[in-house]
């Protein structure tokens, strides 16, 4: 091919001047619209394709979003349902315990109620001081006082009376009752400080109670079985006067006394001196010869005649 000859632009079929040249077979101003063509094609594209996207995303979400909440519709239908059925069988069991109080054929309760009703009844009786609460012996009365019963000693469980523990200005009480464990037990129990406080009378001469609540039932039970150790304490103080027990119900507590006057009697007795006769000798060791048993009989008298009784002490 000569070398003056001037190629023309595929597209626009103009001679390309050298300056102006893009490819081998367009001008530069043909290229430039080609490629602003190719870009707007692919804008529209992707645009087209963003918008399908998002119509599915759209849907997709709109049939998820029916669905929960179609179940979430049956979900509520069903929960009405139930509270309807509940409330039913609830108004009707407030309807037969009108007609028919519970009885004594509660035989799981039976025991718990018998002992409970024992206990309050004792404190009644025996010690005139207290004044508990009027026991109701007819219909659901009974199950309430005794489930109040038992929910607070159980509630009680989980504390501990601290008796003698002297207060400070300077330290709180929670405190004052962690130094006392850390240096004189061996265990150191977590409290639940804002529930923890004083109990007891002001101005008696003698430090109030200090109620310690503890985080657990078996913290309370491990802490009671080594408050002992409080009468090796180093502080003498501590050791005459510092004392931990457990938190007792008005019944437990009035029963507790009972089981203590019980043993104390039974020490007394125990170590009380036997009564002796005009020998020197106990009387219980006086034993009385029987007919059954070496019986000396007078000489003449008969066989039915009865046996003439000695002493073994004057033989």
């Amino acid at each position: 091919m000569p070398s003056n000859r001037k190629e023309k632009c595929d597209r626009c079929n103009k001679v390309k001047a050298d300056e102006l040249c893009g490819d081998d077979r367009l001008c530069r101003s043909c290229e430039v619209q080609n490629a602003a063509a190719l870009a707007k094609l692919n804008a529209e594209r992707d645009a087209r394709s963003n918008q399908s996207n998002t119509t599915d995303f759209i849907d997709q979400t709109s049939s998820d979003f029916h669905g929960d909440y179609n179940m979430l519709q049956r979900q509520m239908h069903e929960l009405l349902d139930a509270y309807h059925k509940l409330a039913a069988e609830v108004g009707e069991l407030k309807r037969l315990l009108s007609l028919n109080p519970p009885s004594s054929d509660t035989d799981k309760l039976a025991a718990e109620v018998a002992e409970v009703k024992a206990s309050l009844q004792t404190v009644s009786v025996s010690n005139s001081k207290l004044k508990p609460k009027t026991v109701c012996t007819d219909g659901p009365d009974v199950l309430v006082s005794v489930h109040a019963e038992l929910a607070d000693a159980k509630r009680r469980k989980r504390n501990v009376i601290v008796h003698g523990l002297q207060p400070s200005d300077d330290i709180s009480d929670c405190e004052l009752f962690d130094t006392l464990c850390e240096e004189n037990l061996s265990v150191k129990p977590a409290l639940v400080r804002d529930q923890c406080k004083r109990i007891g009378k002001k101005g008696t001469g003698k430090p109030q109670l200090f109620l310690a609540v503890l985080r657990n039932d078996e913290a309370a039970s491990e802490l009671l079985r080594s408050a002992s150790q409080l009468r090796n304490s180093f502080d003498a103080d501590i050791q005459r006067h510092v004392f931990i027990n457990p938190d007792l119900t008005r019944a437990e507590a009035q029963l507790a006394f009972q089981r203590r006057e019980a043993r104390r009697q039974r020490r007394l007795r125990s170590t009380a001196p036997r009564p002796q006769d005009s020998h020197g000798s106990p009387s219980a060791h006086r034993v009385m010869l029987s007919a059954d048993a070496n019986a000396f009989v007078p000489l003449g008298a008969s066989s039915s005649s009865p046996p003439v009784q000695r002493d073994v002490n004057s033989i």
